[in-house]
């Protein structure tokens, strides 16, 4: 790691990339046109923007990975937040993905020097040449987040308090607590890009901010006149997406203006986000279909008449018992152990389940999970072509909408040495939400409480500098083709088996023809046997509670 003396490097061959989690391409192009956005409709008349297509899954750990190796999930591992234990049907947050390396990896092996930010999924942090500050699953409390391992104390000495999370949990009411504490996050986050920018060295700096998928997940309803809970009070919220932009927008500005004009500035997000309505319970449905049995108990008795932890709280409503509601809504993981979840599932018997939220179903194959019970071949075959014929034939009673967007088999989708990790099926969801953690007597139901946005495919990608063309829109561009081009633009080798394509529409034909641009790809298949061998940090079961808790908040688990 280098301290930066007088930085006198050419400032048309650094680039910035800036990570909005969740951003919105149809709120950005709508507060572009009202002006609300100055830094980014600058950087946008010089350079280019469209849609950008997330992964499938859409969610955080499967796109940021793939935006950072240029590869399909099949190849890096990362198929949701949790994954089964080897060996178990017990559910671990998902680590970094261990098969192949990232971007910043790769651009330390050529000798450029990073600085990253927050990026989720660069947990244990990578020792890069510069400096990786890690983002979700790490912990705030373990302070293990940094390498080099002594930056966050000089961060904490020079700038102030740093965080990854906010410490202010959202409960529907406390609108303005959380939103300040959001705010604090954005510019802190924000302070120390520019402190470390300025005082090391950098070839790439990137910097990711995770406000605005929290802000949407959680006041979706307000901002929304046609959302079906919507509420356009307080004006704090109702404006409050708007508002997390806006400072984002700000405080890019900051970031871009300490350099000079000229520095290249990439801004993506790694999916959508919509409005959210339902909630769908897949196991309820995989269990009327005699494919999920569960063990036999109290918990099973009451699931057969009909009491679920989502129906008890309808029927405190019923009941006039109003002012339980909060209190069961604060404490609703401990009333959902009093009723049927996925650990009163029967392994034994049960041919198909689901995890996760967004139609992940996985069959109990035999020899594949520890207590499979349908054979490979055509059985399998067969159960799987079943399960989504009748998946196919689901519609929302009230819209007459089909309830998934796309059915896929896993290997219309990915592929790599992964391939057997992945969901079987993805009945990919985006107006609903799947809740696989407590189930109810419907296959439908309310959606979770404080949620009223989700994920959507389409995210956003803006390019701006000499690097970069200038033309307004390009264009659709898919997230595994960031890492390609990003690489390109140092003269980074790529590894051979990366799925992404270099954008190279994209780049400026003045600037190849001054940079000497000359992308190489490596014939060799990068270190996969040894990146799997590299250790994971163990999480305690309260650090797996608390990164469990943080992810049920989001409605991820």
């Amino acid at each position: 790691m280098l301290k930066a003396e007088a930085d006198t490097d050419d400032q048309q061959n650094k680039l910035i990339v800036i990570g909005l989690d969740g951003g919105c391409p149809e709120l950005i192009e709508k507060w572009l046109s009202e002006g609300k956005l100055p830094n980014l409709k600058k950087l946008a008349e010089d350079g280019c923007r469209g849609v950008l297509k997330s992964t499938i899954l859409p969610v955080t750990p499967v796109a940021w990975t793939s935006f950072s190796t240029g590869k399909n999930p099949g190849k890096h591992g990362v198929f949701d937040f949790m994954e089964r234990k080897e060996g178990s049907y017990d559910l671990q947050p998902v680590l970094v993905g261990q098969s192949c390396d990232s971007l910043w990896e790769i651009l330390t092996q050529a000798e450029k020097r990073v600085i990253v930010i927050n990026v989720p999924m660069t947990y244990p942090p990578a020792k890069v040449k510069g400096i990786m500050i890690s983002g979700l699953p790490a912990l705030d409390v373990r302070k293990d987040f940094a390498y080099p391992s002594d930056i966050l104390d000089e961060i904490e000495r020079e700038v102030g308090e740093y965080r990854i999370h906010y410490k202010v949990e959202f409960t529907g009411e406390n609108h303005e607590d959380f939103l300040r504490d959001v705010h604090f996050l954005i510019e802190r986050r924000s302070q120390v890009a520019r402190y470390l920018a300025e005082n090391y060295s950098w070839d790439l700096l990137m910097v990711h901010f995770q406000a605005t998928d929290w802000v949407q997940h959680f006041f979706w309803k307000y901002a929304d006149p046609n959302h079906p809970d919507h509420n356009p009070f307080p004006s704090i919220a109702r404006h409050a997406i708007r508002d997390v932009y806006m400072h984002i927008d700000k405080e890019l500005g900051k970031i871009v203006r300490a350099w000079h004009e000229n520095v290249n500035v990439i801004v993506i997000s790694d999916h959508g986000f919509g409005p959210l309505y339902k909630v769908v319970y897949l196991n309820n449905y995989l269990d009327k279909m005699g494919l999920l049995h569960f063990k036999k108990g109290p918990r099973y008795l009451l699931h057969k008449l009909g009491m679920t932890s989502a129906n008890f709280y309808k029927l405190l409503v019923k009941l006039g018992l109003g002012n339980a509601v909060p209190r069961f809504r604060h404490n609703k993981q401990r009333i959902i152990n009093l009723f049927i979840s996925f650990n009163d599932i029967n392994w034994n018997r049960t041919k198909a389940y689901s995890f996760g939220h967004n139609g992940q179903i996985y069959i109990n194959v035999r020899g594949r999970e520890p207590k499979g019970c349908v054979k490979q071949g055509a059985e399998y075959e067969e159960l799987r072509e079943r399960i989504i014929r009748n998946l196919k034939a689901l519609f929302d009673p009230d819209t007459g909408a089909p309830l998934f967007d796309s059915i896929h088999c896993k290997e219309e989708l990915y592929s790599g040495v992964y391939l057997e990790k992945a969901p079987d099926i993805i009945a990919l969801l985006t107006r609903y939400n799947q809740e696989a953690n407590y189930y109810s007597n419907e296959l439908l139901g309310e959606a979770p409480n404080n949620l009223s946005g989700y994920h959507r495919l389409n995210g956003f990608y803006l390019l701006s500098g000499p690097m970069f063309v200038a033309s307004a829109h390009t264009g659709e561009a898919n997230i595994i083709d960031m890492a390609p081009t990003i690489l390109s633009l140092f003269g980074a080798t790529l590894p051979a088996d990366m799925d992404g394509q270099i954008l190279e529409e994209f780049i400026s034909e003045e600037w190849k023809i001054q940079s000497g641009f000359h992308p190489s790809v490596d014939t060799v298949k990068g270190r996969i046997e040894e990146k799997r061998k590299r250790e994971k940090p163990r999480f305690t079961e309260e650090e797996e509670e608390l990164i469990k808790k943080r992810l049920r908040k989001l409605g991820y688990i």
